[in-house]
């Protein structure tokens, strides 16, 4: 319930402190007088988005600020006051609203600041409001569903539902990425055996493409070593006059000479040195043919092998030592990997139990819902006779969604979480006529008195909330309006109200009357809102009566007032 509401530097109100109480809260006052602006604020500090100049003073913030009692009835707003770890301890919630005069908004809950989003999740839990556009609420569907189940007193059983439904959705998608993920998996799997197959059977060693491609160099110019080597044992040893002759000559002439002079003795043992390596020189020579020789078949084996070694590094992007260890890497992988087959049987299980309940759950819903809907219609209907619409006719039609049907995998299509209904509610304002939707056969009167009468008889069934009337009465007089401001009450008797009105017939019927004005004193035009006494609210009626006030407009209002007491 709203409490206190405090408005500063807004539009034209300099500072406004208002206190409300339960019942009915009624603002009045004459056209143009700014009735609008107080509901106006609220919506702003409710999270509404700015719009406009707010500022009646363009060099000062606005301050929008709501205090409101928290009742622990109201299921959704103690959730949100959980759900954001809202103090409440002193049973109270305070909303405020700053605009500064570069139009930054800041909002707070508590004086804790949050964010707009967070605090339109609070308004749906604290307000109802009902102006005279919130009519087309009643042409969609679901509200009209939400309605039919506030008249069924489903409210419970359709969150179990809700519940059921998300915890359905939720086993679907695990099992849907469960199957995604084992056929991942298997096919990872086909990749791997694949792979370790084709590695295997090229027999790969670390070091094999060191050893190929020094074999392939001497393969490859094994024909010039061999010339050379032919060369050196022909020039060194072979041919007259040798090399290896020429030098054993020259040595064995100075060895005569080498006991005669170090220097001698030093160069001739050069020489049987160098004879000597000679020796090592010609055997290493002579051995070279039978290590090396032309074999152009194996250099094409060794070319091939090369070429089949550099395709599977080009393929994988890796080295051969890169490759061996991811083979074995994959060979650990396929060990230790377990198939999720179980997992995804205990899944499809509980999806088969759960649209089972879920199923059933439906039934029960939609059987209420059709019980409910001839009850709820005809209560409609004798509330629109009283409000003036003598020929109302209304048929709630409560069926099956369409497309609604179960898949070849047990999945049940077509389902929300309301469950598999959907609702039409047709009407007919003139005798004679055809029921029709709604969209097609009421006016915007028809649908604004539709709504008032629904909120009437849903008042207390609902959650209490804070439900604001804008404005819904245009176009309303006479014993209609005596209706509605009964109707209007009959709603304060489980919600706290605050309508702003015209007719002095819902007026009389307030716990709290307040007065709007503008005062045209002071250099700039100000609003005043005042609560008014007993005679104050026999004055005001009297002037809502007939424009002025009057002997007999006060006498009027006095007949108005002492019958609503």
């Amino acid at each position: 319930m709203l409490k206190y509401l405090e408005l500063n530097n807004f539009i034209l109100v300099k500072s406004l402190k208002l206190d409300f109480s339960r019942g009915l809260q009624v603002l009045t006052g004459e056209t143009g007088a700014g009735k609008s602006i107080i509901v106006g604020a609220i919506q702003l500090i409710m999270g509404e988005q700015l719009r406009g100049s707010v500022f009646r003073n363009p060099d000062e913030k606005v301050v929008l600020s709501a205090t409101f009692s928290v009742s622990q009835d109201n299921k959704s707003l103690l959730d949100l006051l959980d759900k954001y770890d809202v103090d409440i301890s002193d049973g109270e919630i305070f909303f405020s609203r700053e605009i500064s005069p570069d139009n930054r908004s800041t909002v707070f809950i508590n004086g804790r600041r949050v964010t707009n989003a967070i605090i339109r999740e609070f308004r749906d839990s604290l307000f109802d409001f009902h102006g005279q556009r919130d009519q087309q609420l009643l042409l969609n569907e679901d509200f009209q569903l939400l309605c039919l189940d506030h008249y069924a007193q489903l409210d419970d059983e359709r969150e179990a539902f809700s519940k059921l439904y998300f915890e359905y959705q939720r086993l679907i998608r695990e099992h849907r990425k469960l199957v995604e993920e084992e056929k991942k998996n298997n096919d990872k799997i086909k990749l791997y055996e694949y792979q370790i197959n084709e590695i295997e059977e090229l027999r790969l060693r670390k070091d094999e493409e060191e050893e190929l491609d020094t074999e392939y160099q001497v393969l490859a110019n094994a024909n010039e070593i061999l010339n050379i080597n032919r060369e050196l044992n022909e020039e060194f040893y072979e041919k007259e006059n040798s090399i290896f002759d020429q030098i054993s000559s020259i040595a064995h002439s100075l060895q005569q000479y080498a006991k005669m002079n170090k220097l001698i003795g030093e160069q001739s043992e050069n020489l049987q040195s160098i004879l000597a390596n000679f020796e090592d020189l010609i055997q290493i020579s002579r051995q070279i043919p039978g290590e090396i020789y032309l074999d152009q078949e194996r250099l094409e084996e060794v070319e091939q092998r090369l070429q089949v070694l550099y395709q599977i590094k080009t393929k994988y992007k890796r080295s051969l030592i890169e490759i061996i260890e991811y083979k074995e890497e994959m060979q650990t992988y396929l060990k230790e990997h377990s198939s999720l087959q179980d997992t995804i049987a205990f899944f499809a299980e509980e999806i088969i139990k759960t649209s089972s309940e879920l199923l059933i759950r439906a039934d029960e819903l939609s059987a209420k819902r059709k019980a409910a809907s001839e009850r709820f219609s005809r209560e409609i209907e004798a509330n629109l006779h009283d409000l003036a619409i003598p020929e109302a006719n209304i048929k709630i039609i409560v069926d099956k969604i369409d497309g609604f049907c179960k898949d070849n995998h047990d999945i049940v299509v077509g389902l929300k979480e309301t469950g598999y209904d959907q609702v039409s509610y047709l009407f007919n304002a003139n005798k004679g006529g055809h029921l029709q939707l709604l969209k097609h056969s009421a006016s915007g009167g028809e649908l604004s008195r539709l709504l008032l009468v629904i909120k009437k008889i849903l008042a207390e069934n609902l959650p209490p909330q804070t439900v604001i009337f804008d404005e819904i009465d245009s176009g309303i007089g006479g014993n209609t309006a005596n209706m509605l401001g009964e109707y209007i009450q009959r709603i304060s008797d489980y919600h706290q109200v605050i309508c702003i009105t015209h007719l002095a017939q819902v007026a009389s019927y307030a716990n709290n009357h307040y007065k709007i004005e503008k005062d045209n004193e002071s250099d700039k035009t100000e609003i005043k809102v005042a609560e008014l006494s007993f005679d104050e609210q026999e004055k005001e009626i009297a002037r809502m009566l007939s424009g002025n006030i009057s002997d007999s407009s006060l006498k009027h209002a006095k007949e108005l007032l002492f019958k609503r007491r």
